[in-house]
């Protein structure tokens, strides 16, 4: 649903698939120029979303491939691998500063204006209490005054679970979860080590006979473990969709679901089961009564 408005969530998603886009569709995995560009659209996406910063962890993710890898290649000798990585730190240092620079620059946006110069320019202004601590306490300040974004943000789980708009996707994200994890436990608690000992991290780009065997899918099993816990303890709980849906994986998962886990033969879809129809009916359901709710005042349908 939030993709049907003219807001951050479109142009926020644009920039974080094409960011994916760049750093998974190189046949050479140890090029630094698919790196680059793929830095670049998650530059754009920090400075649409507070969030994006998170995705720093694709990259690093990738730079510790690259540096076992590069290890691999120079039979572990220390001098060589030490050599080999230095060339990819300058492009470590800009990555991180591109990616982590927006949140800062807009934290210390509003530090100038409401402790600096607010103050000198309204008499019996009072400054939030973030400007004596410092303009980086500005974001979690903004969320727990004005969102009421704390820890345990609710007094029960039952709010959680009597909240039909988002009990579904939270118990979506945990199935696919735990499955991941019995499917390829090695992958996912190794940080997908084993697939470049394997030389098998160059192909995660291309289909596999099992969806859930692929190790594409292990940063995405890291960076969904966190939004979902911080949708359960420090968020609202209304808000889950919202974050969850800007992961491309809620729609990888649930077309493979809905495919029964396999492609389609000859052209004839998948014999749809209950567990589908209940998947199509959530989805569309959403999608058409979505704009009508929060049209009403609904807040973060």
């Amino acid at each position: 649903m939030h993709f049907t408005a003219m807001y951050c969530d479109c142009l926020f998603t644009m920039f974080f698939l094409m960011g994916l886009f760049y750093l998974y569709n190189s046949n050479d995995y140890l090029k630094q120029g698919p790196i680059f560009k793929s830095v670049i659209c998650l530059f754009f996406a920090s400075w649409t979303r507070a969030n994006g910063t998170f995705n720093l962890f694709f990259i690093g993710y990738r730079f510790l491939h690259i540096f076992v890898k590069v290890s691999i290649d120079n039979q572990h000798k220390i001098w060589p691998t030490f050599k080999k990585i230095l060339t990819y730190v300058p492009l470590g240092i800009f990555s991180v500063i591109c990616i982590v620079t927006p949140l800062f620059a807009h934290m210390y946006y509003l530090y100038s204006i409401y402790c600096v110069q607010l103050p000198t320019q309204i008499t019996d202004y009072q400054p939030p209490s973030y400007c004596e601590e410092g303009f980086w306490k500005g974001y979690s300040y903004l969320q727990t005054k004005y969102f009421g974004v704390v820890f345990l943000v609710w007094s029960s789980l039952y709010n959680l679970f009597m909240n039909y708009r988002v009990f579904p996707i939270v118990i979506f994200y945990a199935v696919f979860m735990l499955k991941l994890a019995f499917n390829q436990p090695g992958e996912v608690f190794l940080m997908g080590i084993p697939s470049v000992v394997d030389e098998k991290a160059v192909e995660v780009s291309k289909p596999r006979g099992n969806f859930m065997k692929s190790p594409m899918l292990v940063p995405f099993f890291w960076t969904s473990l966190v939004n979902w816990a911080a949708m359960l303890f420090n968020s609202h709980v209304i808000n889950a969709t919202r974050i969850y849906c800007q992961n491309p994986l809620i729609f990888w998962y649930a077309a493979y679901v809905l495919s029964g886990g396999k492609p389609a033969e000859d052209g004839k879809a998948p014999e749809f089961t209950i567990k589908r129809h209940w998947i199509l009916i959530y989805f569309i359901g959403r999608f058409i009564t979505g704009p009508i709710i929060f049209g009403g005042y609904s807040p973060w349908f």
